[in-house]
């Protein structure tokens, strides 16, 4: 039965505390009489990327009747996506010619502001660049950390793909780095769970082609690297220079919260953006917008939404305990620093879009039903 994963309760709660902030997002500019519904325009877009997602995922399901673990096969499909994106960001990266190519399908807006970085930024074949596709490469590399955690032993295939992956999330956006750090910690930990003695050897190969990497890269190209080390490690370059450990970005992002009158806190301003566009207040900090846009009770129901989520993913997710409860953690975790950078928490459509993937899959596996969801 197609819409089998109706009849769990938590999800009918999942499906209900999003409608509500559809509903939310609809009344509280009609209240305050601000006539600001562009917040509705991404539920639009996520709406028809959930829709898009289930019916892929259910022509799996009917193509694959005797499938034993969905989860495992929807978190392999969602690495290999972003590998394949890394690896065009990387020939971006390289060659101005698919740089140019790749800027085809990238809005006005998002390739005229990657021209700022020299060639540093704005590389993938996406329509949304810079946060959104950050925030995207956070939530990848949190699961790309679940599959290495299930490897018996490190694989230098799995380092190599490692790589490329912490490089194409950081030319999108330093916070990228939060999911790199889990990444590394995670092969890390495989390292010293299976063969403590190989972590040396580890080292010492990216040593090795790092050197071997720098003796070959065209002088061409070396000003290209420059430009991507100083945005991708600015924290570095500021410490080293300045001693301070903070970036440009880290002090705009501080200056866009700020107190609120009791009014304004419980209701809101019923304002997402000004009339021209721009963020409303100038303010992009996710916890910030919604606090504008429909107070404190709108903005518990955003959170609510998202821990629903994570409950639905620890409660299904076919696994050990300890191994989901640490996978869960984590989503939840970046899911909440992200929302500070930037709205995301049932908003930012990439990051929505891939957690909706994973819970119909979860829903899909779970051993609890006393039937398959799809026929």
């Amino acid at each position: 039965m197609i819409f089998g994963c109706f009849r769990k309760k938590t999800f009918l709660l999942y499906v209900l505390s999003y409608l509500v902030i559809i509903l939310m997002s609809f009344i509280f500019p009609l209240l305050h009489g601000s006539g600001d519904f562009s917040k509705l325009d991404s539920f639009v877009s996520q709406l028809f990327s959930f829709f898009v997602v289930y019916l892929l995922y259910v022509h799996y399901c009917n193509n694959n009747p005797k499938r034993e673990n969905s989860f495992d096969f929807v978190t392999k499909i969602i690495v290999l996506a972003f590998i394949f994106q890394s690896i065009i960001i990387l020939l971006s990266f390289f060659s101005i010619e698919i740089k140019s190519i790749v800027q085809l399908f990238q809005s006005a807006t998002d390739a005229e502001r990657s021209e700022k970085y020299l060639g540093a930024r704005g590389l993938a074949l996406s329509a949304a660049q810079f946060f959104p596709l950050s925030a995207a490469f956070v939530i990848a590399q949190v699961i790309f950390s679940y599959r290495i955690l299930q490897e018996a032993k490190p694989k230098i295939t799995t380092l190599s793909l490692m790589v490329l992956i912490m490089f194409a999330g950081s030319t999108a956006g330093r916070i990228s780095w939060i999911g790199s750090t889990i990444l590394l910690v995670s092969y890390l930990a495989l390292i010293i769970k299976s063969q403590p003695m190989s972590c040396i050897k580890t080292l010492l190969i990216v040593i090795v082609l790092t050197v071997i990497m720098s003796i070959f890269v065209p002088s061409n190209l070396f000003l290209r690297f420059e430009n991507y080390f100083q945005y991708a490690f600015e924290f570095f370059y500021n410490y080293t220079n300045y001693g301070i450990f903070e970036t440009k970005s880290t002090n705009i992002l501080n200056n866009m919260y700020w107190s609120l009158d009791t009014h304004t806190f419980i209701f809101g301003y019923g304002r997402y953006t000004e009339s021209n566009g721009s963020t409303f207040m100038d303010t992009d900090a996710g916890f910030m917008r919604n606090m504008l846009l429909f107070g404190v009770v709108g903005s518990i129901f955003v959170v609510s939404s998202m821990l629903i989520k994570v409950f639905l993913l620890y409660k299904y997710i076919p696994e050990k305990k300890n191994i989901k409860s640490v996978f869960c953690i984590l989503i939840l975790g970046s899911l909440l620093i992200l929302h500070y950078k930037g709205d995301t928490i049932a908003h930012l459509v990439s990051v929505q879009t891939i957690l909706f993937f994973i819970l119909i899959s979860v829903l899909e596996s779970s051993k609890t039903s006393s039937q398959k969801i799809y026929k």
